[in-house]
């Protein structure tokens, strides 16, 4: 199985991303490949409204290729800051290229970190909508951090808690990956 795992912080230092670490390398644990893409390095141009609504592929190779990669990817993680209540407009711009049903029959991972527990939820939060638009699937567990759940010195994911949950959203993407993959026999 093969998971496309997005960060979406134009901060190189992010949490978000050391929280992206702790999924990627637990999906790696479950057998995983996961193909790390760091919106910061993509240099996605700005949105040419007229090409998107084109039958014709997109011209820009750098959104071609974004798009093949999630094509090819079995099941996608978000990670994000939380940046004004919602989740970063780098990430915004980098799903504003993808076709409608992008996510189609994947499950979808959502992770963010934000400046107080209760605030980094809201970046997974908004997300959630825009998975289901693009046809995904938001599993149940998603993870937000603040950065008092990270180690000052490691920069590692420090709270067991968080860990855990980590863990969770690792075992349902597997889940429902494997079952999407698996015929049914009742029908």
């Amino acid at each position: 199985m093969k998971a496309i795992c997005v960060a979406g912080s134009p901060n190189h230092m992010a949490w978000s991303r050391r929280l992206l670490r702790e999924v990627t390398d637990g999906l790696a644990e479950r057998g995983w490949d996961t193909d790390v893409l760091d919106l910061r390095d993509l240099k996605l141009p700005l949105l040419d409204v007229q090409s998107y609504q084109s039958l014709d592929p997109y011209p820009d190779p750098v959104v071609q290729d974004w798009r093949t990669r999630v094509a090819a990817a079995d099941a996608v993680v978000l990670s994000t800051p939380v940046h004004h209540a919602s989740y970063s407009g780098l990430l915004k711009c980098a799903l504003d290229f993808l076709v409608a049903d992008a996510f189609a029959g994947r499950a979808v991972g959502l992770l963010s970190n934000g400046g107080a527990a209760r605030g980094a939820t809201l970046g997974c939060e908004h997300l959630r909508s825009v998975v289901k638009a693009l046809g995904g699937w938001p599993v149940p567990t998603q993870v937000a951090t603040c950065a008092q759940d990270f180690d000052a010195e490691t920069r590692t994911l420090s709270n067991r808690a968080l860990i855990r949950r980590c863990g969770a959203l690792c075992d349902e993407l597997t889940q429902f990956t494997r079952a999407m993959r698996t015929p049914r026999t009742d029908a």
